[in-house]
């Protein structure tokens, strides 16, 4: 008891610091307040790896304040409306938190996962399935790179556009992926070992996708999970490791940015930038740019009141060509759409442009009531754990795009493979009892 009032009081000292610094001139003061506003919300997951603030929000303060960061280093042009696009990104942050702090203030310890008989009998029965699908689709995705590097095709647009439709076995990738994270939990609860092997063989099979056809994500994805399902299932790490296992992988991205497609050496010799522009350019660069650019031309654009919400369902559902990362594009960068490019959005940009600071909140308040879904879910199912867990990547790459993103992407690369293998394994178990 004494501990949470400790806690609870650091916490309200650094939101008082937070929302005071918010509103000095000075945009190092701006940086400062999301970075405290960052710190309540590793409080109140208390640094457990698998809660949602202790993963979102430092990667929302890095595509927060990455603008903000390269101008006070003179590493961009001087742009305007920077302390007011930061002021914008603390308001969605506080709300995510708040979604999270009334069970803080309950205090409601950290959650354990819920294993019971039944699912742990379902994860192995899938496995029956998974693991053909597994190798299926690792075999298909040495065809897919074996073509892409035979052929040169250094870059993502020269693939999609080869006539031999190539670009379809990309599909596999989410399956792939899918089935990874159904094999170690099955490897981790029923073999209870530490699959060392397994794990070296994806993460290389994953390194190689990234040097072929420059699919970070993939790597990405299959390091997140490597260390949740390891942390949740085998042993916890100790919160100086998941502190460092942080700073690591913050130094490690401006790595993968070089190694994409590396494998074509198209990398050219040209002027070298610091470490710092490498480091938050590019991934983190985009979404406060992208908020940026809304203020700064906030005259030559209108409000939508809602409609990029219908807009999101249509694209994810139905394959509709309207969403707020295609208005924004077209928009502001229509000669970037036509060299087949684009600059992604950001998520509080999506609220913003519907309803302004009141459709912001709405975003971030209906983003954290998802992350909160999830999370608490995940600790009741195994099935669960397995979305919350292939999600993840999802959610951090959502701060810079909008929520057309997230339906997609969980609808086509969770949902939809996860029914296929129920549905899979029900037939089969049918047809075993038929024929019994």
């Amino acid at each position: 008891m004494y501990r949470q009032y400790i806690k609870l009081s650091l916490f309200l000292i650094l939101l008082a610091w937070s929302f005071l610094f918010l509103f000095f001139d000075d945009l190092i003061y701006g940086v400062i307040s999301l970075l405290l506003l960052t710190l309540c919300a590793l409080i109140i997951s208390n640094l457990e790896l698998n809660h949602p603030l202790t993963w979102f929000a430092p990667a929302y303060f890095l595509y927060s304040s990455s603008l903000s960061i390269l101008t006070l280093f003179n590493e961009v042009d001087m742009r305007f409306n920077i302390k007011e696009t930061v002021q914008l990104e603390w308001i969605g942050l506080f709300c995510i938190i708040l979604i999270f702090l009334i069970p803080f203030l309950k205090n409601e310890e950290n959650l354990s996962i819920n294993m019971n008989q039944k699912e742990i009998i379902k994860i192995k029965d899938l496995g029956f399935i998974t693991r053909p699908i597994y190798l299926f689709s690792i075999l298909i995705l040495i065809l897919y790179l074996g073509y892409v590097y035979a052929n040169g095709l250094s870059t993502k647009r020269m693939i999609a556009l080869d006539e031999s439709g190539i670009h379809s076995l990309r599909l596999f990738i989410p399956i792939y992926v899918l089935c990874f994270v159904l094999l170690v939990i099955e490897k981790l609860i029923i073999n209870n070992k530490f699959p060392l092997y397994f794990y070296a063989f994806n993460l290389l099979f994953a390194m190689s996708i990234l040097l072929v056809i420059g699919e970070r994500d993939v790597l990405l994805r299959v390091l997140i999970v490597v260390l949740f399902l390891t942390h949740l299932l085998y042993k916890k790490f100790k919160k100086l490791y998941i502190i460092l296992l942080a700073l690591c992988g913050l130094i490690t991205l401006p790595i993968l940015g070089k190694l994409k497609s590396a494998l074509f050496d198209t990398q050219t010799n040209g002027e070298e930038n610091s470490i710092l522009y490498n480091l938050l350019s590019g991934e983190f660069y985009s979404a406060s740019r992208n908020l940026n650019t809304l203020l700064n031309n906030i005259g030559e654009w209108e409000f939508f009141f809602g409609k990029t919400f219908l807009y999101d369902i249509e694209r994810a559902f139905f394959n509709g060509d309207r969403s707020p990362v295609v208005w924004f594009n077209n928009t502001f960068h229509p000669e970037v759409v036509e060299a087949g490019g684009g600059y992604g959005f950001s998520i509080m940009g999506e609220g913003y442009i519907n309803f302004g600071v009141l459709g912001l909140i709405i975003v971030a308040a209906i983003l954290g009531f998802i992350l909160k879904f999830l999370y608490y879910s995940s600790q009741k199912s195994l099935i669960w754990l397995l979305i919350y867990i292939t999600a993840v990547p999802i959610f951090i790459y959502l701060i810079r795009a909008d929520f057309a993103n997230l339906l997609s992407q969980v609808l086509k690369q969770i949902i939809f493979p996860i029914a296929i293998l129920l549905v899979t394994k029900e037939i089969l178990r049918k047809a075993t009892e038929n024929k019994s």
